[in-house]
């Protein structure tokens, strides 16, 4: 979560959230000199909250439906990974539609409505960060065929890594619900979830932080192996080195999930590009954090045959073609039986 919003110590987040126009520019100044809202109204602002996480909870809605068309996708490992991050992917895009219109409707929902879905939306985006860790630490077992144990015991190991990532996301979001310190508000000037008084989070903000960092550069270096290991095969196969459609894949992905992911946080942290307070931009972290949630989902059903495959659309579509092909295969067969009478 964004953290850019030190400007008084002595007031949290939640105290100048609700201040009018007026009172906001008497009281930061120049400091702000620009909010989104000369741009686009509040109404604006949540419906393209709102059509981005409906979109992405679509995506992701086809995603399980190709695991449930064929569950034989269950008996494999990295199968099980996909279909368990995209349950936390859901439920982050189930937030994001649940903030969007109470932003639309400028609905004043209860605190404890709001901070139980900022404490799950932040807990299940650490703990999807942590099982795209898992699934590439089981791409890179499976390319590099690591030994040090044996099948069935990879099996019980990933089993494991699953149940810790679920504890790992549930003991995130008790502890951002419980403790005041951790308390997530949905502020209406800068339209994303933020600690409501940053002075007395900041542990859970470097906790936050360092977990997401650790699980995204670890990673990033996993991948970057595995495509260096593709490239030796495919190189010691041909004599030459020779990029196929596969090895872009491997490419995409790692910028899609993981380069994403790491240039969102880096914004956040003001590393990279300070784009706060600048007009219509403001929007644009929260809007790159809706689609970080979904990533990983978008790769695996665009570019994992056995998801796409399955998806009941493509089942559908597929099944209209081939009675197309058959119906007119029939009425082929049936004018040259009939030319032939003739």
């Amino acid at each position: 979560m964004s953290d850019n919003y030190d400007y008084n110590d002595n007031l949290t987040i939640s105290v100048y959230d609700h201040l009018s126009d007026d009172d906001f520019e008497n009281f930061f100044g120049d400091a702000v000199p620009i909010t989104i809202k000369s741009y686009l109204t509040d109404t604006q602002i949540g419906l393209i909250h709102f059509c981005l996480a409906s979109i992405f909870m679509i995506l992701q809605i086809l995603v399980f439906s190709s695991f449930f068309n064929k569950k034989e996708l269950f008996k494999k490992t990295c199968f099980q990974i996909m279909f368990n991050h995209g349950i936390l992917s859901f439920i982050q895009q189930l937030c994001h539609i649940i903030t969007s219109i109470t932003v639309i409707f400028n609905i004043k929902a209860s605190p404890e409505l709001f901070q139980i879905v900022g404490s799950l939306l932040s807990a299940a985006y650490i703990g999807s960060i942590a099982f795209i860790f898992l699934l590439t630490l089981n791409r890179f077992d499976i390319l590099y065929s690591v030994g040090i144990l044996h099948n069935d015991q990879k099996k019980y190991f990933y089993m494991f890594g699953i149940i810790l990532c679920y504890l790992f996301t549930i003991s995130i979001f008790v502890t951002y619900f419980i403790l005041p310190q951790c308390k997530l508000i949905f502020s209406s000037v800068t339209f994303e979830w933020v600690f409501d008084d940053f002075e007395s989070s900041r542990t859970a903000y470097q906790f936050e932080k360092k977990s997401i960092y650790s699980f995204l550069g670890i990673s990033l270096i996993l991948q970057i192996l595995i495509l260096l290991k593709v490239f030796t095969i495919r190189c010691g196969t041909s004599g030459r080195i020779v990029i196929v459609a596969d090895d872009l894949k491997i490419i995409f992905h790692a910028l899609l999930c993981f380069v994403t992911a790491l240039f969102l946080e880096l914004i956040w942290d003001g590393v990279v590009f300070e784009i706060y307070w600048t007009g219509i931009f403001l929007i644009m972290p929260h809007i790159l954090f809706i689609f970080c949630t979904i990533s990983n989902s978008v790769f695996i059903l665009f570019f994992v045959r056995e998801i796409r495959r399955n998806v009941f659309a493509y089942k559908y579509v597929q099944s209209k073609i081939q009675s197309m092909t058959v119906t007119r295969t029939t009425k082929g067969s049936f004018n040259i039986t009939t030319k032939s009478i003739v």
